[in-house]
């Protein structure tokens, strides 16, 4: 079913899932302790097997429109990188790739391999840094110049082998400690890089401070009913170990929903997932402990998926969340 804002015969729960995102976790290595995620209180720790990225490539891969092999860790530290990214565009040659990293590390031979054979589309850079002290206060125990050297190591190497891919974009989250300082760091960027943008805070389910009326200052005012998570429908959310859950901010898989070795249709038939869907759909989605206190439905849900599910169902909540201290 195609979903569009004039759509006028739509019966949301017979809505069919179809994913755009393939979002498989390839580890959870990470070399830093940043203090806005959740990975330094994550329990769950592995290496994915190459038999299960390959299994997951090939039953996906050619189904969406985007993987980006990146879950609660830092991609660059796993070499097998570049060999996930040219599976990918293999099996698909249309598939975008798209890969987060803190850029604190840097491997030219690995990076020469990428661009030589375009594997890569977009490389999204979270530097949240704005001066040297913030940084590395922030994302601990991270080198602000180091970070700055890698990010134009890249940008050179890419010049000089004539390479448009990967589009670089820079990211920098937005929250009291970075507002004043990012605008200026953000102009300094620019003419570097193809895009440099600002990023919301998040509350990581409740897990993290969050104030929405300092959010609501910053970005302007936030939806006060709540659609359903367009995620539960887009997004084939896998884990290192094959297990599927129903969002990234999952990390410590409170909504286990199958695995994906045991039966790869499992983001379409697995009955939790189902029903996390169906509680959506009711606008039940306080009963469910991961989506109680998520904030990202606030600001971050594309206005047309809303658009769509206000104009046909009344099944929207209009639940009150906690963190607007």
């Amino acid at each position: 079913m195609t979903l569009t804002a004039d759509s006028t015969k739509f019966d949301p729960f017979k809505f069919t899932p179809k994913p755009g995102l393939l979002q498989l976790e390839t580890g959870t290595a990470c070399n830093a302790h940043c203090l806005f995620c959740e990975h330094p209180n994550m329990k769950r720790k592995g290496t994915a097997k190459w038999s299960t990225i390959l299994h997951t490539l090939y039953w996906w891969v050619h189904r969406v429109s985007e993987v980006c092999p990146f879950g609660m860790q830092e991609p660059f530290l796993d070499k097998r990188l570049p060999a996930v990214l040219t599976n990918c565009k293999l099996l698909n040659p249309k598939v975008r790739t798209l890969v987060y990293t803190n850029m604190s590390i840097y491997d030219e031979d690995a990076w020469r391999k990428i661009l030589r054979w375009q594997m890569l589309d977009t490389l999204a850079v979270s530097f949240y840094g704005v001066t040297k002290q913030i940084y590395e206060a922030l994302q601990p125990p991270l080198s602000f110049e180091a970070v700055e050297q890698n990010i134009k190591s890249l940008v050179k190497l890419k010049r000089k082998m004539h390479c448009d891919k990967p589009e670089v974009n820079l990211h920098i989250l937005l929250m009291p400690e970075t507002l004043k300082r990012a605008q200026k760091f953000a102009v300094k960027y620019r003419p570097l890089l193809d895009n440099v943008g600002y990023v919301r805070w998040d509350s990581w389910c409740g897990r993290k401070p969050y104030s929405d009326e300092w959010e609501s200052k910053v970005w302007g005012p936030s939806e006060e009913s709540r659609s359903p998570c367009p995620r539960l429908w887009r997004i084939l959310q896998v884990h290192y170990d094959g297990t599927i859950v129903p969002c990234c901010l999952d990390a410590h898989e409170m909504e286990p929903c199958g695995n994906i070795l045991d039966d790869h249709e499992a983001f379409y038939n697995n009955p939790r997932l189902n029903e996390l869907r169906t509680l959506h759909l009711k606008g039940e989605q306080d009963t469910i402990p991961l989506c109680r206190d998520c904030t990202v439905w606030r600001r971050d849900h594309d206005p047309v998926w809303n658009q769509i599910w206000r104009k046909h169902t009344k099944t929207v909540s209009s639940a009150v969340n906690p963190y607007t201290k």
